[in-house]
């Protein structure tokens, strides 16, 4: 089970790497779009559209529907829970990190 869930985290940030799909994530948080219209704005090829829209489909970010002759894209957010989840555990690292650099900040200043 570990084993699917590492594999599914590694879809995820691989998908979530690339600049392109992290901007289509972010078109797709307000409506549904088809393939045509989240390609707009790219000077990509159709190939290489179709290329990341596969990516992210396969971490889950994405479910693709056709409609009549038209292709359909919708986010699926449920994915980026579980990156939610796996940095949860380093904020607390870094909450302590900074609270004890805080601590010796101040305390190196007083003695100023």
């Amino acid at each position: 089970m570990a084993k699917l869930i590492d594999n599914q985290l590694d879809n995820v940030f691989f998908a979530l790497s690339h600049p392109t799909r992290r901007q289509m994530l972010d078109r797709l948080i307000d409506s549904d779009l088809s393939v045509t219209e989240i390609s707009k704005g790219y000077n990509s090829s159709g190939p290489t559209i179709s290329k990341h829209l596969r990516v992210m489909e396969s971490a889950g970010l994405i479910q693709r529907t056709k409609r009549g002759r038209v292709n359909w894209v919708k986010l699926k957010p449920e994915p980026l829970k579980g990156v939610g989840d796996w940095m949860t555990q380093y904020k607390k690292f870094w909450d302590v990190s900074l609270s004890s650099l805080d601590t010796y900040l101040n305390k190196i200043s007083k003695k100023k």
